[in-house]
C-alpha cells in the first residue's frame, strides 16, 4: 500500500484479494500475515504491507505453471485502490527476493536516488522483466521540524528545548507514578490532545515556553512541514546502496543479465559509484565458474587414468574424442526442450563426461586386445564394432531410460532436476551414435601418425650408425 497508510487499510485491502485468491482453481490454500513483508520485498516490518503465502494444488491437478498463476495474481489487485501486488516463486537463494537484483552503491543520497531512478527505467526496457522495484524511491513519511536558530537565540531558546515540548506532546512524559494495592507501580504520563497530534496544524501550534517566561507557539521558531525519509537506509562495505529488482517472464536470468550489463556500459556511471549484480544473478556467476573449473578437472582427471592404464599418451587422446560429440548432443537437447543452461544442467555436463567414454574405451580396448592376437589394424577394427554394438547400446538405453522420467519432470518441484536429465540424455544419443563412426576413423589417423613417427625414428637411428637395421625392425 503508498506510505503512511494505516494497518486497518492494509487489512481491509488484504480482504479484497483474498476472495479473488479462492477463486483460481489452482489455489489449495494461503495464510496471510498483515503488518510486515518478511523475506519479500522490502524485509521490513510495516503496516502498510502485507504478505499472503500461497500453497498451490499438485503439478498433476494444475493447467497453468508457478509463473504464470503468479502473473494472473498480480493482476488481481489492479481493482484494489492503492494496492499493488508483487509474487516472489520459491528461489534456491536463501534471501534473494527477485530473481533480478542489482545494488547501485555510493555516498550522496540525492546522486544515488537519481541514479537508481535511470537504472530503474533501463531494466524496464530490457523485454522479459517486470515488477521493477527500486528501494529508494519508497519512502516512509515523516514531521520535519527545522528550526530557526536566530528566532531562538531572540527568544532565549535552544534547539533541545524546542525538542522536548514536541517529545512531551507527541509522545508524552512521565510526571509520577500509581502504586496499586499490589504494590504494582503505573506510569501516568501527560501528553497533547489527540486533535492536537493529528495534524500538522495542530504540532504547529503547540505552545513552547521560553527562558524569559513568555510562550510561542513552534511555528514562530521552527519551520513544520511534512515530508518523506527512506524507509531504512541500506549500507554495503560500508556504503550507501540501493537494491533494484525484477521479476522475469519469459526470458532467462541470464540472457536478462547479459541485457543490463551491455546498457550499463553504454550509459556510464558517475566517479565513485558502482553497480553489482547480486541474488541469483551472482550466484549462477560464481556457480558456473566453480563448475566449468570441475569440468576441466574431470577430463584432466580422466585422461591421466586411461594414460595409467593403458601405458600410452595416444589411446586416451583417440578416447577423449568422444567428449565433444557428447556436449553437442547435450546442448542440443536443451534447444529442443526449450531449456536453458543452469547449474543443474552444469552438473549433467560433469556427469555425462564420465559416462561418454566408456563407449570408446569398449571399442579401443577390444580393437587393441585383437591386435595383439594378430589381426591387423583395419580387420581388428571392422570386428571390434559389430562385437561392441550390442553393450554399447545396452549400456547407453539403460541410462536414457533411467534418465527418461526425470527429464520428462512430472513430479514435484521436478523442474529444477529436469535439466539435468536432459543434458544425459542428449549426450549420450548422439555420443553413442558419432562414437561408432568418428573413434574408428580418428584411431586409424593416430596409429598412421604413431607409424609414420616410429619409422622416422627407425630411419634417423640406422643413418647414425647407433643400431643395424635389423635391430630397429626387431
Amino acid at each position: 500500500m503508498p506510505a503512511g497508510t494505516a494497518l486497518e487499510a492494509t487489512n481491509r485491502a488484504t480482504q479484497e484479494l483474498e476472495p479473488k485468491l479462492k477463486q483460481i482453481p489452482e489455489v489449495r490454500s494461503y495464510f496471510t500475515t498483515v503488518g510486515r513483508s518478511g523475506s519479500g520485498f522490502s524485509n521490513t516490518e510495516e503496516a502498510r504491507y502485507a504478505m499472503i503465502d500461497v500453497k498451490l494444488v499438485d503439478k498433476g491437478e494444475r493447467g497453468k505453471s508457478a509463473g504464470a498463476i503468479a502473473l494472473q495474481v498480480e493482476a488481481l489487485g489492479r481493482d484494489i485502490v492503492g494496492a499493488k501486488v508483487r509474487t516472489q516463486l520459491p528461489s534456491m537463494v536463501v534471501g534473494s527476493r527477485q530473481p533480478f537484483m542489482m545494488q547501485i552503491r555510493g555516498e550522496d543520497p540525492a546522486t544515488l536516488k537519481q541514479l537508481a531512478a535511470q537504472l530503474a527505467d533501463v531494466v524496464r526496457g530490457i523485454p522479459g522483466t517486470s515488477n521493477i522495484t527500486n528501494s529508494a524511491a519508497v519512502g516512509a513519511p515523516e514531521l520535519l521540524v527545522r528550526a530557526d536558530p536566530r528566532r531562538l537565540a531572540d527568544l532565549g531558546l535552544t534547539s533541545a528545548q524546542v525538542a522536548t515540548a514536541l517529545r512531551a506532546s507527541v509522545e508524552g512524559s512521565v510526571v509520577t507514578a500509581l502504586e496499586s494495592e499490589s504494590k504494582k507501580k503505573v506510569d501516568i504520563r501527560v501528553l497533547g490532545g489527540d486533535e492536537d497530534r493529528a495534524h500538522v496544524a495542530g504540532l504547529a501550534n503547540l505552545p513552547v515556553q521560553t527562558g524569559r517566561g513568555t510562550t510561542v507557539q513552534l511555528d514562530q521558531v521552527s519551520d513544520v512541514r511534512v515530508g518523506d525519509g527512506p524507509a531504512q537506509i541500506e549500507r554495503v562495505d560500508r556504503q550507501r546502496s540501493v537494491t533494484i529488482g525484477a521479476n522475469l517472464v519469459g526470458r532467462p536470468l541470464g540472457e536478462v543479465a547479459r541485457d543490463f550489463r551491455t546498457a550499463l556500459d553504454r550509459m556510464g556511471l558517475p566517479p565513485g559509484y558502482s553497480v553489482d549484480i547480486v541474488g541469483e544473478a551472482q550466484v549462477m556467476d560464481e556457480s558456473f565458474a566453480n563448475l566449468f573449473f570441475a569440468l576441466i578437472l574431470s577430463v584432466l582427471l580422466m585422461y591421466m587414468l586411461m594414460v595409467a592404464l593403458y601405458e600410452s599418451l595416444l589411446y586416451p587422446l583417440i578416447i577423449m574424442f568422444s567428449l565433444p560429440l557428447s556436449i553437442a548432443g547435450a546442448f542440443g537437447g536443451l534447444l529442443v526442450t526449450g531449456k536453458t543452461v543452469s547449474m543443474v544442467s552444469m552438473i549433467g555436463l560433469i556427469m555425462l563426461m564420465g559416462l561418454v567414454g566408456k563407449n570408446a574405451i569398449l571399442l579401443v580396448d577390444y580393437t587393441n586386445t585383437l591386435r595383439r592376437r594378430g589381426l591387423e589394424r583395419t580387420p581388428a577394427l571392422l570386428e571390434a564394432g559389430p562385437t561392441r554394438l550390442r553393450p554399447i547400446l545396452m549400456t547407453t538405453a539403460a541410462m536414457v531410460l533411467a534418465m527418461m522420467p526425470l527429464a520428462v519432470a512430472t513430479g514435484e518441484g521436478s523442474e529444477t532436476s529436469s535439466p539435468l536429465a536432459t543434458v544425459v540424455i542428449g549426450g549420450l544419443v548422439s555420443s553413442t551414435l558419432l562414437t561408432l563412426v568418428l573413434v574408428p576413423v580418428v584411431y586409424t589417423l593416430f596409429d598412421d601418425v604413431q607409424g609414420r613417427l616410429l619409422r622416422r625414428k627407425a630411419a634417423a637411428i640406422e643413418t647414425a650408425g647407433l643400431a643395424p637395421a635389423g635391430a630397429v625392425e626387431g
